[in-house]
């Protein structure tokens, strides 16, 4: 999935087939910081944020259609030793590890 469109209201239509609101996901870091970025530039401030150049620590993130799409990928890095974390909707869900 590349892009996905998100409604901030539900429709007043009632429908409720094929509706994504924002409400169901949690925005954090940088995205979050993204209402702020116009009042900064009208100000003559940069945007920029320390989350787009963090290297993650811990487990690896990594979304779940990925994590499928590229299923012996990852268990070649956890076989190696890396600790990966299987999000689905930037929530965790799996956490996966080298055998003991």
């Amino acid at each position: 999935m590349y892009q996905i469109h998100l409604r901030l209201t539900p429709p007043r239509n009632g429908e409720r087939a094929c509706i994504t609101l924002a409400d169901e996901f949690d925005f954090n870091g940088a995205v979050a910081q993204l209402a702020r970025a116009t009042r900064w530039q009208r100000v003559g401030q940069g945007f920029e944020s320390p989350q787009l150049h963090s290297s993650p620590v811990g487990a690896i993130p990594v979304g779940s259609n990925i994590f499928r799409n590229h299923f012996g990928y990852w268990l070649e890095r956890a076989a190696a030793g890396e600790e990966i974390l299987v999000t689905y909707r930037e929530k965790p869900r799996v956490r996966l590890g080298p055998a003991t």
